[in-house]
């Protein structure tokens, strides 16, 4: 058994101690305490992205955003998406569009 303990930053501030008792290597523990700080460790924000149909990717994902609207380049994690199926009619054609919600650390 390993006990893993995880801080941020200047090391200030400490999380609680991860107690498994299946984690019996090393590496185990740091993907744990990995995984701790991807969803306690941060300040968050959530970003919604439309873009035209295509393979939907897995909720968990890391995906890499380019953002013009705000100058930057960032992966976050995809929490979600919907699919958008608009009617076609004599005048338009279908139109499929996939919603993604990305979540982004703030650090």
């Amino acid at each position: 058994m390993i006990r893993v303990q995880v801080s941020r930053g200047a090391a200030d501030k400490e999380a609680p101690e991860i107690i498994n008792e299946l984690m019996t290597r090393e590496i185990c523990a740091r993907e744990h305490g990995r995984n701790y700080l991807d969803e306690n460790g941060f300040s968050k924000s959530n970003f919604d992205l439309e873009l035209p149909f295509r393979d939907v990717p897995l909720p968990g994902k890391t995906a890499l955003v380019s953002d013009a609207e705000i100058s930057t380049t960032f992966k976050g994690k995809i929490t979600g998406w919907t699919i958008n199926v608009n009617n076609m009619d004599d005048k338009k054609p279908v139109k499929i569009r996939t919603d993604i919600s990305i979540e982004r650390s703030l650090t």
